[in-house]
């Protein structure tokens, strides 16, 4: 996998309420965590003094640092790591405050994956137009089950020997927990798609 570059993996939480963003982050603070300050406001509403990066909470590790951020809009909690492992034992530990804080898990995870390979994916249609021939250069796969799970692989040429690859998965946590830890198995999957051999 040496020649994947710039992983960034990012789960979402999506509680559509308010949880107790409080008694989460003092959970977190047991375990390592530095975090910022939560103000309840009338209305059950939340002000938050985020950390100097955007967090809400970070945990620097020799290997990267495991960042816990909060979309207010969407009432939703997320993890962003720079690879699977720390993103597994980041998710571990978010579980963990969940549990302590008596955060129900959420109804809805999203899991978002980006990074660039060595992928070229060979047109295999192309339109003309007035003295213009236009040629298929990405592909996009989709999955679902109709109000339920869902899935999606985008590649998208960014030169002539790289490719963005971007994976979005849509369902309750047991599924997205699952395509991340065998995130390495569909690595290898996509690669199938470089019309050029190697990778």
């Amino acid at each position: 996998m040496s020649s994947i570059l710039g992983l960034t993996i990012t789960f979402w939480a999506v509680y559509s309420t308010n949880i107790d963003l409080s008694s989460f982050l003092e959970r977190l603070v047991g375990l390592g965590y530095s975090v910022g300050k939560v103000y309840t406001i009338p209305g059950g509403d939340y002000y938050i003094e985020y950390l100097s990066d955007g967090s809400l909470a970070r945990k620097s590790t020799n290997e990267g640092s495991i960042r816990i951020i909060y979309d207010s809009g969407r009432k939703a909690l997320g993890v962003i790591a720079p690879n699977r492992d720390l993103s597994v034992v980041g998710l571990a530990e978010f579980y963990r405050a969940l549990s302590e804080a008596k955060i129900p898990e959420p109804p809805i995870t999203e899991l978002f994956i980006s990074y660039t390979d060595n992928l070229q994916i060979c047109p295999t249609r192309s339109l003309k137009y007035m003295n213009m021939e236009l040629s298929e250069r990405g592909t996009t796969l989709l999955w679902g089950e109709p109000q339920g799970k869902s899935m999606y692989v985008m590649i998208t040429p960014v030169s002539s020997e790289r490719s963005l690859i971007m994976i979005g998965a849509r369902g309750e946590w047991g599924f997205t927990i699952g395509i991340l830890r065998n995130i390495n198995e569909l690595f290898l999957e996509v690669r199938k798609f470089n019309c050029k051999g190697g990778g």
